[in-house]
């Protein structure tokens, strides 16, 4: 019953080291815990690690591209003998994740061919054909959409809009 109610920590926390007629093993073994769970003590980040991580946090404040490739090279340029495994562990630990543009998801299908419906229709005047782009770039606050609409004949730009 009351392996079924508390979790495994809650159980090791319930041995008593001081119990002077039931030794630790024997404790272990009725609560159905692993000794490691009482001795085993966790280390934390040598000197140089904590050194590395701040600044690591530093330049990552100053530029949020520098991933994992840039940092190590960056780092190695400042004189600090580091892997990309480590910085990999140090960028997990803080949360760090670099800003990228995001895959092109987009996959057009080989099969598909588009049909172009005015190749036997002649342009002869102005308006008889308008053309529309819509084109997305990305600006400081996320991304600037600017839509154009262009008149087949002379070419020129008979709207545009930019919004974001």
């Amino acid at each position: 019953m009351l392996r079924e109610n508390l979790t495994i920590k809650e159980r090791a926390e319930l041995v008593d080291r001081k119990n002077s007629k039931l030794n630790i093993r024997k404790q272990c073994k009725l609560l159905y815990v692993s000794r490691y769970l009482i001795y085993y003590r966790r280390k934390g980040e040598s000197e140089e690690n904590l050194r590395i991580m701040g600044i690591i946090m530093k330049k990552f404040e100053e530029d949020p591209t520098y991933g994992i490739r840039r940092m190590r090279a960056y780092l190695r340029r400042s004189g600090y003998q580091v892997n990309h495994k480590r910085i990999e562990r140090f960028m997990k630990k803080m949360r760090l994740k670099a800003v990228c543009p995001a895959r092109k998801m987009t996959k057009t299908d080989r099969k598909y061919k588009p049909i172009n419906l005015l190749k036997s229709f002649r342009i002869k005047k102005p308006n008889d054909v308008w053309f529309m782009d819509i084109t997305y770039v990305r600006v400081s606050g996320g991304f600037g959409y600017a839509a154009a609409v262009v008149d087949g004949y002379s070419r020129k730009v008979l709207s545009l809009k930019v919004s974001n």
